[in-house]
């Protein structure tokens, strides 16, 4: 399950999407005349749809794994079959911009999204609102995950260079114990050597002589 703080940025897209396109209806002429239709024929309205997108995020948040998988694939399946329901193509690109799931997809959501803010820019409405408050989020989403990143290589790049100096007088000293080593090696060897040359010596003398002190 998301955190609530993760769905607090959808609500708050969604009542700024309310608000801007209902200050605009409000100016907008009532016809001169209405011809109530059956509530068998009425048509779901933009704001019912909106709301339906976002129960359908709601349960993305809480659904399991499997059930995820499920709500994407449907989501999908809809967005695909009908390129030209603007509600279908919004909901499936909210769900991709949607992290913690296995779809999450934000590259692709920020696509679909500016493809969807252009196509409903001559009419505008809540379809068009959401696409961009939605939009400019993953957009701020992405430049602090590049700043993060850059920061990151930069701390990253320093420790590297207060470390290297240390490396080096470290090899150094490693370099130059070995050298030590080796000329204690062939020390040692020259005074074996040095040795055994005078018991040498010192066996071949006559047993009479004298041994110099």
């Amino acid at each position: 399950m998301w955190p609530s703080s993760r769905r607090i940025p959808l609500l708050a897209v969604a009542c700024a999407a309310l608000l801007a396109v209902g200050c605009g209806s409000l100016r907008a002429s009532k016809p001169a005349e209405e011809v109530p239709a059956s509530p068998t024929e009425r048509p779901p309205t933009d704001a019912a749809q909106l709301a339906s997108c976002f129960d359908t995020l709601d349960r993305l948040a809480r659904g399991t794994p499997t059930q995820q998988s499920e709500i994407m694939a449907q989501s999908k399946l809809a967005a695909d079959r009908s390129p030209q329901q603007a509600f279908d193509q919004l909901r499936y690109a909210l769900i991709l911009g949607q992290s913690g799931h296995p779809g999450s997809n934000a590259n692709e959501a920020r696509v679909r999204l500016r493809q969807l803010a252009l196509a409903t820019l001559p009419q505008g409405g809540l379809v068009h609102a959401v696409a961009l408050l939605e939009l400019q989020r993953l957009d701020r989403e992405s430049a602090l995950v590049d700043e993060t990143r850059r920061l990151n290589n930069e701390v990253e790049r320093a420790e590297r260079d207060r470390i290297a100096p240390l490396n080096r007088r470290l090899q150094a000293e490693i370099e130059e114990n070995t050298r030590l080593r080796h000329a204690l090696d062939e020390a040692r060897a020259k005074l074996d050597a040095i040795t055994n040359i005078e018991r040498s010596i010192n066996e071949r003398k006559p047993a009479g002589e004298v041994k110099r002190p």
